[in-house]
């Protein structure tokens, strides 16, 4: 594990009023930045790969991204951060496990709404990035609107995860009162069922309540939400927040009765 110095990040951080260590770790594996918190020892990692630290001006709004992920973790709960679980989940072996593996994917999935609230506070403090990272991804959508990429890159595209990008850009362009790109070049290539749900996500997304940074009613907007936002999808889960060891997790009641 190597820790790296990012001291361009110290102004945001300052700005953000945090307060936990944090540890900038390189993964060279990593496609994208990502964090976990962690309140019993008050640290942060995040995990950075090679172009943000090569290229930093470049993935600028990604790293300020991670940040504001800290910031919701410090002044409500680190579920905000990551994914977190009770910890018989990692003693489950055969088809628990299998189905352990299948669950929490969906609640990836299901918890990517969490962005929009990161993005709140990101644009709260730092419009001109929102500006920057709506600038980028339309950049890369209209790309991919290009004929001569058609019908090759059909299965990239409709992958949950980029569906969920594209659900989640024009959320948050909504919700900001953004004008979207036209983005009709590639929606006619989609299926009815991916456009529909993009439509659907898109009306859920945009008018999810803003936080309040008051820790019982924000964590019950969050699992409320991503309760939400699982049916949406066509998960058959019903994820719910506990507290394990003073910390909360999510239990997902049908790993093990599946």
């Amino acid at each position: 594990m190597k820790i790296v110095e990012i001291p361009e990040l110290v102004p945001f951080v300052e700005k953000l009023g945090l307060k936990w260590s944090i540890l900038y770790i390189l993964a060279p594996k990593e496609t994208t930045c990502r964090v976990v918190s962690d309140a019993e020892t008050q640290t942060h990692k995040i995990w950075v790969h090679d172009e943000a630290i090569s290229h930093k001006e470049l993935f600028l709004c990604d790293l300020v991204h991670e940040l504001c992920h800290c910031k919701l973790a410090e002044a409500i709960d680190p579920i905000f951060s990551a994914l977190s679980f009770p910890k018989r989940y990692g003693r489950l072996k055969g088809k628990l496990a299998k189905n352990f593996k299948l669950a929490s994917h969906m609640l990836y999935l299901a918890f990517s709404l969490v962005d929009i609230w990161v993005d709140d506070l990101r644009h709260s403090l730092w419009p001109e990035l929102t500006l920057k990272d709506y600038e980028s991804y339309s950049k890369a959508l209209l790309f991919f609107t290009k004929e001569e990429f058609w019908p090759e890159i059909k299965r990239f595209i409709e992958t949950p995860e980029n569906l969920l990008g594209i659900a989640l850009y024009l959320a948050d362009n909504k919700r900001r009162n953004f004008s979207p790109v036209n983005l009709d070049p590639l929606f006619k290539h989609l299926s009815k069922e991916n456009k529909i749900l993009i439509e659907r996500l898109v009306d859920f997304y945009s008018s999810l309540p803003y936080l309040s940074y008051r820790a019982e009613r924000d964590l019950e907007i969050l699992e409320k939400s991503v309760k939400k936002a699982a049916k949406l999808l066509g998960f058959p889960i019903s994820p719910r927040l506990v507290k394990e060891e003073g910390q909360m997790v999510w239990e997902i009641p049908e790993i093990e009765k599946w």
